[in-house]
């Protein structure tokens, strides 16, 4: 038998205390439990009323400024809106004053539409004359009628003879002579003179009569809308002449 043998000691586990806590007991009755619950539910509608009150009232507040911005907004073009009304009767008088200017500038140019420098006419016509040529006697007719603006343009033609009666060229006026030349090719230059200058068109030669001192001969020379000055149809004109 051996003395030695290790001894081993076991503790032997006891069973831990119950520690776990009970259940929640409502001894409230019935209808205790639905007052409570009722102060519940009064207390979450309080609440959510709250909210949405400070909700509502900071939109309100946020769209009151907007609003005050539009309402000055409005002011201020109201008064930007009197400013100019003001400044329109101001300047009503020189308004009319400009419009009654425009109008007679307006009859001026329509008065005048028709405005034949005669005088320049007749030079251009004795500068087309040869040397030999001697114009006696001169009538000159223009149609000085002026149109209103808007209306239709008169008929074409001017009641003046023409070598060819077939011919649709446009005369404004007519001019008669009687005038005397060395020959009829001294005539006949004439015509061509005259044909070239484009104030006028159908230079017509109606009779020719040798003579001792030549040939005398009678004529005419249609008119062409180039004789009109046009010159009250220029604005600047009309500016410098007002002066």
């Amino acid at each position: 038998m051996n003395l030695k043998q290790p001894i081993t000691l076991t503790r032997k586990k006891t069973p831990k205390p119950f520690t776990t806590v009970p259940a929640m007991v409502n001894l409230l009755s019935p209808e205790v439990q639905q007052v409570v619950a009722l102060r519940r539910l009064r207390h979450r509608f309080i609440v959510a009323a709250l909210i949405l009150v400070t909700a509502m009232a900071v939109v309100f507040f946020g769209q009151e400024g907007y609003i005050n911005k539009a309402n000055d907004a409005l002011t201020a073009a109201q008064d930007k809106q009197a400013a100019l009304a003001a400044q329109q009767k101001a300047l009503t008088p020189i308004g009319t004053y400009y419009a009654g200017v425009e109008a007679a500038q307006t009859s001026i140019m329509q008065t005048m539409s028709k405005e034949a420098l005669n005088a320049d006419t007749l030079k251009r016509l004795r500068a087309a004359a040869p040397a030999a040529v001697t114009l006696n006697n001169i009538n000159l007719t223009v149609d000085t009628t002026a149109t209103s603006t808007g209306a239709a343009p008169a008929a074409a033609g001017f009641d003046c003879p023409t070598p060819d009666p077939f011919d649709a060229s446009a005369a404004v006026g007519c001019i008669t002579l009687v005038g005397t030349a060395d020959t009829r090719a001294t005539v006949g230059e004439f015509l061509t003179r005259l044909n070239a200058d484009d104030r006028f068109v159908n230079a017509f030669v109606s009779s020719t009569t040798a003579g001792d001192e030549g040939i005398s001969f009678s004529a005419t020379v249609g008119l062409a809308d180039t004789i009109y000055s046009k010159r009250y149809s220029d604005p600047s004109f009309l500016k410098g002449a007002s002066k």
